[in-house]
């Protein structure tokens, strides 16, 4: 019985390269930079990252295809094989039976023109055998081939993909050269004034441009649990534990809270006590030059609020006019600016 085997195309994959980088605005070392322009650079880069992905899951794919097609060859083979073996059994079978036929032909005249048929019959389907034998061989020639076609297609997308990673490594690299450092008195990344930067220069504090609305620092004689931390750093968390256990509207630490930068950013909050002295002495009057680079008012007392709670009833201020820290009413109104971290 012939065998109809389906033959399967191989496809070969195009050597993908991954997109060349271009850094469409330089910076030059030591000058500020405006935020837009360093988000228009991350864009680019994003867009180069992307496009390495696609590649590296397109090569993925079709090694997957390649690994198909390899067991499929292997299976063809296999029935290949049996196909073989079926049809020498049947060459077999057929031989033994021209030999029945010869002794009824000595014993019964009468069966001679039967027995001829019957081997002639059986001549047919020893021909038959020999051509399926013939198409198998054929198909193992053709599965062969495949196989060998499959290897040289995943040869071809192994160095696909060291080629794509070593493009991402070289993506990192180019990153990192467009990271922005910042100095004392620069515009930071929301448009606020930089007071405090870390050893690198890669991060830090900004204080909004302006001053906000002045307020009272609210609920007072109750303890604002969590609220106690000076250090640079922690004026975030005060912050947020101001606003979960007072429900006074329009406090300091809402006010800084709510405060939108007219780049966007909505991240700022009421400094702590450590933080608001930052802003004096780098960005205020205390700072050498150029002096109250920030801009803050002389108005209510020169004095603002930080986000450090002193007591149930007090929280610690800073004047910026003697740069004296002190507890103060909650009850008071005094200045606020709100800061975030960058």
């Amino acid at each position: 019985m012939r065998k109809l085997l389906l033959i399967l195309g191989i496809a070969f994959i195009n050597n993908i390269q991954a997109a060349d980088l271009a850094i469409p605005i330089p910076f030059t070392p030591g000058t500020p930079a405006v935020a837009a322009e360093v988000n228009a650079n991350f864009t680019a880069v994003e867009s180069a990252v992307n496009d390495n992905n696609t590649n590296i899951t397109t090569n993925t794919t079709s090694i997957g295809g390649n690994a198909t097609s390899i067991g499929a060859n292997a299976t063809s083979i296999g029935g290949n094989t049996t196909s073989i073996g079926s049809n020498t059994t049947a060459i077999g079978g057929n031989t033994s039976s021209i030999g029945s036929n010869t002794t009824a032909i000595g014993g019964n005249t009468t069966s001679i023109g039967g027995n001829t048929t019957s081997i002639g019959d059986n001549t047919t389907s020893i021909g038959s055998n020999t051509t399926a034998i013939g198409d198998n061989t054929t198909s193992i020639g053709d599965n062969t081939t495949g196989i060998v076609n499959n290897t040289a297609n995943i040869t071809i997308n192994t160095p696909n993909i060291a080629n794509n990673t070593s493009d991402i490594a070289n993506i990192d690299s180019r990153v990192s050269m467009l990271e922005v450092t910042y100095l004392i008195g620069d515009i930071g990344p929301a448009g606020g004034w930089v007071f405090y930067v870390t050893g690198d220069g890669l991060h830090g504090l900004e204080a909004a441009p302006v001053d906000q609305a002045s307020s009272t620092w609210g609920c007072i004689s109750t303890d604002i649990v969590g609220a106690e931390s000076t250090a640079i750093g922690t004026g975030a968390r005060n912050t947020d534990d101001i606003i979960r256990r007072c429900a006074t509207a329009g406090i300091a630490a809402v006010v800084a809270d709510e405060y939108i930068s007219p780049s966007g950013y909505i991240d700022w909050y009421l400094p702590s006590t450590d933080e608001l002295n930052e802003m004096y002495l780098n960005i205020g009057p205390g700072s050498a030059a150029p002096v109250n680079v920030g801009g803050f008012t002389s108005i209510f007392g020169a004095a603002y609020w930080s986000s450090s709670e002193f007591g149930i009833n007090g929280a610690l201020g800073q004047r910026f006019d003697t740069a004296v820290q002190a507890g103060t009413l909650k009850s008071f109104t005094v200045g606020v600016r709100a800061v975030r971290a960058f």
